[in-house]
């Protein structure tokens, strides 16, 4: 970071050195490819502990539940690690919400026909009483 300073302001800016060429593949994928280019593995690349994250104490009952169910489902296809927590409680959040919209929506969709089956009896009895 370098940093101009004049007599009437001060400018700040960021010199960001760009990596050269493509971004280096993770060694999991290069295993699941067969390593195409036969050079050795990264041994040193970190790998998180395969477990579920606990989960938050603050969230809904029926996203805990949303949380469980993924949590149980990926771990034992043993693509959850204790990293992913953040991921996690988003997707949880977020199947909870689209849940109480579907609820909110099927509310609206039943209110919007009573009050049709509501205002087409009382046209009929407005022109049965206007007879």
């Amino acid at each position: 970071m370098k940093i101009f300073n004049d007599k009437k302001f001060i400018r700040m800016e960021v010199i960001r050195l760009a990596q050269r060429g493509r971004k280096p593949k993770p060694t999991a994928v290069k295993q699941l490819e067969g390593n195409p280019g036969k050079r050795q593995l990264n041994a040193n690349e970190p790998k998180p502990a395969a477990r579920a994250p606990s989960c938050p104490k603050w969230l809904e009952d029926d996203a805990k539940k949303e949380w469980r169910r993924l949590a149980k489902q990926m771990e034992q296809l043993g693509i959850l690690t204790e990293v992913d927590m953040a991921a996690l409680r988003d997707i949880a959040k977020l199947m909870h919400v689209g849940k109480k919209q579907k609820n909110l929506y099927q509310d609206t969709v039943l209110l919007s026909k009573l009050r049709a089956d509501i205002g087409s009896k009382c046209r009929r009895y407005l022109l049965l009483s206007s007879i």
